[in-house]
């Protein structure tokens, strides 16, 4: 009866054991994806050469329509750069900026006159 009775208090004392070792095995598996993620994070966090062109490509396409009015000397460059930098951001103000742009109307060319001579009427 007494072996019985140390064998399940035994039995007892063993369980919360191999609990802990399972819980330290847990333990030691979340600190090593901890750390692997920590290691991802600061890795990403760096910025690359391609990350640089690709940013300044996309901002070469955004600007397209401000470019095309400057070009095309519009009237309206201002107004189409104001479109262009607060709603070319969805789209639509970059098509409606670029449409804009490409069919506005340019402006009236000053006559080329030496220095020192006005225009008479």
């Amino acid at each position: 009866m007494r072996r019985i009775i140390l064998a399940a208090c035994l039995m007892f004392m063993a369980i919360p054991a191999l609990a802990d070792k399972d819980d330290a095995a847990r333990a030691a598996q979340r600190r090593a994806e901890a750390q692997q993620q920590i290691t991802y994070a600061q890795s990403s966090d760096t910025v690359q050469p391609h990350h640089i062109v690709l940013i300044g490509i996309v901002g070469v396409i955004y600007f397209l329509p401000l470019w095309v009015a400057f070009t095309r000397k519009c009237k309206a460059g201002a107004g189409i750069g104001v479109v262009n930098l607060f709603l070319g951001w969805t789209f639509i103000g970059w098509v409606v900026a670029l449409a804009w742009a490409a069919c506005g109307e340019p402006k009236p060319n000053a006559p080329n006159l030496p220095s020192g001579q006005s225009v008479s009427a």
